[in-house]
């Protein structure tokens, strides 16, 4: 009888343990910026607006990251479901791409383009040798990081899709 008591107890102590331990959130911290290099403060824009009469999507931004720079311009749902994506290489700060509405996407969508290492074509050396092999060089209030790198990422204001679209 006292095995089984110890026992029990042991195993609610293991029990407790484990609910504790997995309500603690874990912070992931900013990549540190590169021995040697200065941070690169990333500034951008994205917009998203219906064409041909709520057809095509188009989805545009700017940034100031050097020109070579692969990045990935896509449309999300508010759920934050990726709908589509159209990779590229930035040119003159700037990229732009129209999307064929499809009659799944659901009523409210974003346009959204992104840079970094994680998810889209890899980066030419000289980007970087700029930004860090995980742009752990870039920062700024787009910049975003997980356990992989950092993003850069540029939001549109909602758009909104269908017949009731205005």
């Amino acid at each position: 009888m006292n095995g089984k008591r110890f026992l029990a107890a042991g195993l609610a102590c293991v029990l407790a343990m484990l609910l504790t331990s997995c309500g603690a959130q874990r912070t992931i911290a900013k990549p540190e910026v590169e021995e040697g290099k200065e941070a690169v403060e990333v500034e951008g824009s994205c917009s998203a607006e219906l064409t041909s009469g709520g057809s095509v999507l188009n989805v545009s931004g700017e940034s100031n990251l050097m020109d070579g720079t692969n990045g990935v311009l896509s449309v999300l749902g508010a759920d934050g479901v990726k709908l589509v994506e159209h990779r590229f290489t930035q040119t003159d700060g700037t990229a732009s791409w129209d999307f064929e509405v499809e009659e799944s996407w659901p009523e409210i969508v974003y346009g959204f383009m992104s840079f970094g290492t994680q998810n889209m074509d890899s980066q030419p050396r000289e980007v970087t040798e700029a930004y860090g092999r995980r742009f752990q060089n870039l920062e700024g209030p787009a910049v975003i990081w997980d356990t992989k790198g950092v993003i850069a990422v540029f939001q549109s204001e909602e758009v909104r899709i269908g017949p009731d679209a205005a």
